[in-house]
């Protein structure tokens, strides 16, 4: 070795390698630069599409919980008014059976039940009344309210 040469060493981070007669050598940078294939990016995008999928369902099941719930709040509220004008009406109502629909609310059917005490000796002195407010006659969906009433003493 000439002592006035200098010693030449690779940059920092690059690891030295052996160069063979006609043996091809990679680049640690071409390496590292190497992006995904198109098998990988068909996977992450398939994953990526289901997880949509079940958020959207999720969504709309939602949406369609919350249409249900403001229809029963609404028909909560037309059942407590319509018993409340029935007992402003009448404080001891007799026993009866009346259907209708309300002017305010076209969409909106109700069925008010007035039967006399649950026992002889009661029959006279209790009333139980009963609102279904419905807003589809098709399905089940209803708000039913239930109240007692007891007579007025004398």
């Amino acid at each position: 070795m000439n002592p006035g040469a200098r010693l030449r060493l690779p940059p920092v981070g690059v690891r030295p390698t052996a160069k063979r007669a006609g043996e091809r050598v990679a680049s640690s940078k071409r390496a590292s630069v190497r992006g995904f294939t198109l098998l990988e990016v068909l996977v992450a995008l398939s994953i990526i599409a289901t997880a949509l999928v079940s958020l959207l369902s999720l969504h709309a099941r939602n949406i369609a919980i919350a249409g249900h719930d403001r229809n029963l709040v609404r028909a909560t509220f037309l059942a407590q008014e319509l018993m409340t004008r029935t007992l402003l009406e009448q404080a001891f109502p007799d026993p009866t059976e009346l259907r209708g629909q309300f002017e305010e609310d076209p969409e909106y059917a109700w069925e008010l039940t007035i039967l006399r005490g649950p026992t002889r000796e009661l029959e006279d002195e209790i009333r139980e009344l009963r609102v279904r407010v419905f807003w589809d006659r098709e399905e089940p969906n209803a708000a039913e309210l239930v109240t007692h009433v007891r007579k007025a003493e004398e």
